[in-house]
């Protein structure tokens, strides 16, 4: 947090890792992670960065394993946004706000931008569209 107190703009960048540990069959507390028995956990990430594209630190993270649920999609499409995975774009979302002080503004970048409601902001992008760092 002292990092981004000089910074007038912060890019708050959001982006889920899947760890894989397929390969580690005597690994406890793993879940599915895709198709065909993959198991692992995954990781949801708030990097902090400046328009420039220094890091400055991680503002949030949250780790989980998925149920051992098979999923049913019909089903899925009927449960409260709150009940779904893809809540955590959106619980990101507030809790980065909760922690990068106000007035101070926050650009949010996901992964995928009709998650998280946007409008224009201080880099002058449009709705929707993604500022993503070089790999």
């Amino acid at each position: 947090m002292e990092r981004i107190q000089d910074e007038p703009i912060i890019l708050a960048i959001q982006d889920t890792t899947v760890f894989n540990y397929t390969l580690h069959p005597n690994t406890k507390g793993l879940g599915p992670i895709g198709p065909a028995g993959l198991s692992g956990f995954l990781l949801h990430t708030c990097l902090a960065a400046t328009p420039e594209g220094v890091p400055m630190g991680i503002l949030a993270h949250h780790l989980w394993v998925r149920l051992s649920e098979p999923k049913d999609s019909k089903k899925n499409q009927n449960r409260p946004l709150e009940d779904k995975e893809s809540a955590r774009w959106i619980n990101m979302t507030k809790e980065v706000a909760q922690v990068v002080p106000y007035p101070k503004p926050r650009v949010y970048d996901c992964e995928k931008p009709y998650e998280t409601p946007r409008k224009e902001n201080p880099l002058g992008l449009p709705r929707g569209q993604s500022v993503k760092p070089r790999r």
